[in-house]
């Protein structure tokens, strides 16, 4: 796919500097921990749209999870799991940590093209990043995915036995495993001291059931960029 990083320079020069808001910390499926946004842009969006026309013949469909914006954290060990007990208990942290990110805003100013070596992007083969268009901001939100996913939470017993899926624990984020995908990645220094305050409390808590990725590898994803299998 990176021969076709003109068609996307071209395409991401035209898009103004996405300004996101922080929403919440968020217990995901598998129990995954994740800092999710309000929602996309409108101008995301339509990037999305116009690598759809430009390069969709080629590229396999959007996954579900690159439709709601989110930098993923951290994740179970390898031999963890949660009870509901400790599932509720995680929420209520993560409630409480809520109050002190929401609204905070993040600039997104350089997408990346990445191929990568691990899914959690700490080991990369190559990465080719692009400027947006520093001319503009887009502070729209389009919330609708993001809501969609929080009210699946809302019935605890239900979303319970979507967090205690197995799978997409550390293995799975950092063992080999080679695809390619377009990112943001996060400066998250303005976050730093909120970031290692939840953290430290989840470990706490939890008994240091969960990995925490490097900083460097935050990111939020646009889209996998993988080909269409023959």
């Amino acid at each position: 796919m990176f021969e076709d990083q003109r068609a996307l320079s071209s395409l991401i020069q035209q898009v103004p500097v996405l300004r996101v808001r922080c929403s919440r910390f968020f217990v995901a499926w598998n129990g995954v921990l994740v800092l999710a946004m309000d929602g996309f842009p409108d101008s995301a969006l339509e990037l999305k749209q116009k690598i759809q026309e430009t390069l969709g013949d080629r590229l396999s469909p959007e996954n579900s999870g690159s439709k709601w914006p989110k930098i993923t954290m951290g994740c179970l060990k390898e031999d963890q799991s949660l009870t509901l007990e400790e599932f509720i208990l995680l929420s209520e942290i993560c409630k409480q940590a809520s109050r002190d990110v929401k609204e905070i805003t993040v600039d997104i100013r350089t997408i990346s093209h990445v191929e990568f070596l691990c899914r959690s992007l700490e080991r990369i083969r190559k990465r080719v990043d692009f400027d947006c268009n520093s001319q503009g901001i887009d502070d729209s939100c389009n919330p609708e995915p993001v809501n969609q996913v929080f009210s699946e939470a809302d019935d605890v017993s239900a979303y319970f036995a979507q967090v205690s899926l197995p799978g997409s624990r550390e293995t799975h984020y950092r063992s080999d495993h080679g695809e390619s995908t377009l990112v943001s990645f996060i400066d998250v220094s303005s976050l730093t001291a909120l970031l290692n305050a939840f953290k430290c409390k989840v470990d706490a808590e939890l008994a240091s059931k969960y990995v925490w990725f490097d900083d460097s590898s935050l990111h939020v994803t646009l889209r996998a960029m993988n080909l269409k299998e023959a």
